[in-house]
């Protein structure tokens, strides 16, 4: 099992932003956002899964009332660009839980564990 503790993700409902003539394009938060994580990864060696994979998203205490299911996206696309995982669809992807976890999480943080399946 793979675990990675993260920065909260901004909202689902404020990571891409429509561009004019361009369509849809990461917002300077989310792009701020990833890039910490990124740093934030670096004190963990990456686990590359290829088979099929188990997420838990153990969210920790947050200052905005948020869904549950609002972390899933970001956090998904965090582990195909840290290449933890290599595809975020169904076929690499075979189960997702979004967890409240305030008494094993930091607040304003969310612990990504990964398993093969």
């Amino acid at each position: 099992m793979y675990k990675i503790t993260l920065t909260s993700p901004p909202s689902v409902n404020s990571l891409y932003t429509n561009v004019r003539k361009v369509g849809r394009v990461k917002t300077p938060a989310y792009k701020q956002w990833q890039e910490l994580a990124m740093w934030e990864m670096k004190v963990r060696p990456v686990v590359q899964f290829v088979e099929p994979v188990r997420v838990v998203i153990n969210i920790g205490k947050c200052t905005l009332a948020r869904d549950a299911d609002n972390f899933c996206k970001s956090a998904l696309d965090f582990l195909v660009k840290a290449q933890v995982i290599q595809n975020d669809n169904l076929g690499h992807v075979h189960e997702v839980v979004s967890r409240k976890a305030f008494n094993e999480v930091q607040e304003g943080k969310i612990r990504i564990d990964v398993e093969a399946m």
